[in-house]
């Protein structure tokens, strides 16, 4: 930080994320406790652009759809984006494209500082691991990686459906679009 002093709210907010994060990478050894958790979507710091994602998946993998939302600190929609996504049969893989499509977008915003918030609990992990990744979205959390190197901060944090609503409402009816 710049030496600003910080809304204890806002130390709570961050330190609960990363809470959440860190367990959901190490949850075989950890009794989860929905008490403690956040259920609901919380702004990001001044200095950070907050973006949720969401790959949609509907009729066995035949209907798919990406929504991103961008939100700042005061929780104003700074960007979204909804889009279909050709059939590829895999959701995690929906995912994927979606989490990279949030980065792409930040990029494109020229955002310095993000914190990318998705809930496929099996993703953010492949993301966050440094080592080699030989499933299906390894090739994309490796882009993933290496596009989040250009920001001064990326942070990339795994969420409940109940903090993602707005991504997933941008995803679900994507699906039907372009026909």
């Amino acid at each position: 930080m710049t030496g600003r002093r910080l809304d204890l709210s806002q130390v709570v907010y961050f330190a609960s994320q990363y809470l959440v994060s860190f367990l959901s990478q190490n949850s075989d050894d950890v009794v989860w406790d929905d008490s403690v958790s956040v259920a609901r979507w919380l702004p990001p710091l001044l200095e950070y652009v907050k973006l949720n994602f969401d790959g949609a998946c509907f009729w066995e993998g035949q209907e798919l759809g990406v929504g991103v939302c961008a939100r700042g600190a005061s929780g104003e929609c700074l960007a979204w984006l909804a889009k279909r996504v050709d059939r590829m049969g895999n959701c995690e893989l929906v995912e994927a494209l979606a989490a990279r499509d949030v980065v792409l977008l930040a990029l494109h915003k020229r955002w310095r500082s993000i914190i990318v918030e998705g809930d496929c609990a099996t993703l953010i992990p492949k993301i966050l691991s440094p080592g080699d990744d030989y499933s299906v979205v390894g090739p994309i959390s490796l882009d993933i990686r290496s596009l989040s190197s250009r920001f001064h901060a990326c942070v990339f944090q795994f969420v409940k459906r109940s903090c993602n609503t707005i991504a997933h409402a941008l995803a679900k009816p994507a699906c039907g679009f372009c026909r």
